[in-house]
């Protein structure tokens, strides 16, 4: 952000990475997840339980410098032919600090739901 060079290369709203210093042109933003899935079929339709762990070292990625783990329940259900109606539960927790409804919150769960038409 603090970098004359790369100033024009700024997407407006983008998060642009902070260095700790201002004078420091660039830094590292470094990071590390892993990422599960399993999956089974059943008839026409499908579940999928996903888990995914994520390690922000600096904070640069998320705004938090904490670990975060993601578990998900989602269900693919065929509509026809050509339409897949999937709704989704998930559950997601920073271990390290409160990262979640403006940082009051350590974990926050989340439902939705989309469509996807084939054609």
């Amino acid at each position: 952000m603090n970098n004359p060079a790369a100033a024009s290369l700024i997407i407006n709203n983008s998060n642009a990475a902070y260095c700790p210093r201002v004078s420091q042109l660039t830094c590292f933003a470094p990071e590390w997840a892993s990422l599960n899935y399993i999956a089974r079929q059943i008839g026409k339709d499908s579940v999928t339980f996903r888990n995914e762990v994520f390690d922000d070292l600096v904070g640069q990625r998320t705004g938090f410098k904490s670990l975060f783990t993601e578990h998900d329940l989602g269900w693919n259900h065929w509509i026809g032919s050509t339409l897949v109606f999937r709704p989704e539960v998930r559950w997601e927790h920073s271990y390290d600090v409160p990262a979640y409804n403006n940082g009051t919150k350590k974990s926050q769960a989340m439902f939705a739901a989309d469509m996807i038409w084939f054609y």
